[in-house]
Parts: structure tokens; C-alpha cells; sequence
């Protein structure tokens, strides 16, 4: 009896040792298979992630194609208000005035607003084809208007194009002088020479 339980008691630490080792290596194989999962849930984070930002971006580009495709659209539509509005300094018809006013409705419907000119100049929202001077006014201040200008949304959909009101300051003008006068002196002196 004692030599079966040696045996037994072997038997039992062999037993113990090769289940030992098999849960080592259980342990070892549950590690890896956990950084596995870790690393596939972040892979699959990042994708996630990289998808939306993509369905953002696309989102993004379809929004900005549209608008400006609708501003294009808009923005041929301009001429005929300003054909109406010339049509008006020249008849007060009571279909004109209906047309300008549903063109107007239409285009403050889709976010097109008129540019105020009757102000500063503004390079920013108009355009400055002429200039001219009346000391009576600021500086750059516009004095006439010569197409309406639009906004649509926050851009510009065309430019006012105005006259705007130039100054010359008392210095420029001296300078100026000064260098005319050198400039003279300059060819007589030349004409002397020769």
C-alpha cells in the first residue's frame, strides 16, 4: 500500500505538473489571443473612424458643389433683374415692378442679398472702375454705382462695380510737383549741354 500510494502520489505531481504547464500555456495563448482582439478592435476603430471622416468629407464636397452650381444658376439670372430695373427708370409699368419684386423675393429666398454701395468702398464686395475727385467728400467714398453687386450666402456673387471718390492729399501733390519740377530742370539742364 505504501508503494501505491508513492505511485499514486508521483502520479498525482506528474499530473499536477503537466496541468501546470497546460495552464501556462492556456494563459499564454489567452494573452496573445487578447492583444489580438486589441489590436483588431482598434484597427476597426480606426476605420470606423476613418469612414465617417470620409462620408463627412464627401458630404462637405457634394454641399459645396451644390452651392456652387445654385450660385452659377443665380448668378445668370442677374442680368434680367438688371434689365428689369433699367426697364423701371424709364416706365413705372405695374408688371415690371411686380416682375422686379418677385425676382427679388426669389433671389432673398435662396440667400442672394444686394450689396449696399452707397457707402465706403469696400475692394472686398466691389469693384472700382473709375475714380474721380470731389473734395466735398471723404476718400475713398463711393460716389456713384454702376451695377448692383450680390452676396450669396457669405460670398460674393458678382461685385458692385462703382465709381469711388479719390482725394489727392496735399503732400502727394507737392511730391508730385517737386518731381515734375526736377524733371524739368533735368531737360533744360540736357538741353544746355548739347
Amino acid at each position: 500500500m505504501a508503494g501505491e500510494l508513492k505511485k499514486q502520489s508521483k502520479q498525482n505531481a506528474d499530473e499536477k505538473k503537466h496541468l501546470s504547464e497546460k495552464i501556462k500555456a492556456l494563459e499564454s495563448e489567452l494573452q496573445k489571443k487578447q492583444k489580438e482582439f486589441t489590436d483588431l478592435k482598434e484597427t476597426l476603430q480606426r476605420v470606423q473612424a476613418d469612414y465617417e471622416n470620409a462620408m463627412k468629407r464627401k458630404e462637405k464636397e457634394i454641399a459645396i458643389a451644390q452651392n456652387k452650381a445654385l450660385a452659377s444658376v443665380l448668378s445668370a439670372f442677374l442680368p434680367v433683374l438688371d434689365s428689369v430695373e433699367e426697364a423701371l427708370k424709364h416706365s413705372k409699368d405695374k408688371g415690371l415692378l411686380e416682375l422686379k419684386s418677385q425676382l427679388v423675393k426669389t433671389f432673398n429666398q435662396f440667400g442672394v442679398f444686394e450689396i449696399k454701395s452707397s457707402e465706403k468702398f469696400n475692394p472686398h464686395e466691389m469693384e472700382c472702375v473709375m475714380r474721380a475727385s470731389d473734395p466735398g467728400k471723404e476718400d475713398g467714398m463711393v460716389l456713384e454705382e454702376f451695377q448692383k453687386g450680390y452676396m450669396f450666402n457669405d460670398s460674393i456673387l458678382r461685385p458692385a462695380k462703382v465709381k469711388v471718390n479719390f482725394v489727392e492729399k496735399k503732400e502727394t501733390k507737392k511730391a508730385k510737383n517737386a518731381f515734375n519740377a526736377h524733371k524739368i530742370e533735368k531737360k533744360e539742364e540736357k538741353r544746355q549741354e548739347k
